[in-house]
């Protein structure tokens, strides 16, 4: 049956089923980070975006949710704050944006499976690596369909939740 059909009741009734909408594509033009918004503004994307990034994760109260529309510069390790000052913007969705610290990105249009080995494996294949390099890790992008080569520590040092989260619950809707 379409989402937008009528359904049966017991006593034979139809009762008409709310149109549903699908969830939006996450990590689109509109999520990015812009320093140049007004704090209002800000806060209006936040509204609009974040509670579709919620619904991708099943989740109502995430670690991302609170960095949403910001820049994350809290460090642990020190020698981060020396080499990415500038710090990590979290889009207003609350996905860490890492772009412009990819060493490498790889894109599958058909999108990735969600399971490290297998994802990394084929971004390693498709960037020409015949292995990892040393002290980087793949990060899942939360379009589902991008992995960006990053530092390890950068990324281990960023808490987030990524694109093998939407990936894995998409999965079990």
């Amino acid at each position: 049956m379409a989402v937008d059909e009528p359904r049966s009741t017991e006593a034979g009734h139809s009762e008409e089923r709310p149109e549903v909408s699908p969830p939006r594509e996450l990590g689109g033009p509109r999520s990015r980070y812009d320093p140049n918004l007004t704090e209002a503004e800000r806060q209006e994307r936040i509204t609009e975006l974040a509670p579709n990034a919620e619904r991708a994760v099943a989740a109502t109260n995430w670690s991302n949710r609170s960095r949403a529309g910001t820049v994350y510069r809290d460090y642990q390790n020190p020698a981060l704050h020396e080499q990415y000052p500038d710090g990590v913007p979290f889009s207003y969705e609350g996905f860490p944006q890492f772009e412009d610290y990819a060493i490498a990105a790889v894109r599958f249009e058909e999108g990735f499976v969600g399971d490290y080995e297998t994802d990394f494996r084929k971004s390693n294949l498709s960037a020409g690596f015949s292995r990892q390099p040393r002290g980087t890790v793949w990060h899942h992008h939360e379009d589902g369909k991008t992995l960006l080569l990053l530092d390890r520590d950068l990324h281990s040092d960023v808490r987030h939740w990524g694109g093998v989260r939407v990936i894995q619950e998409r999965i079990h809707e």
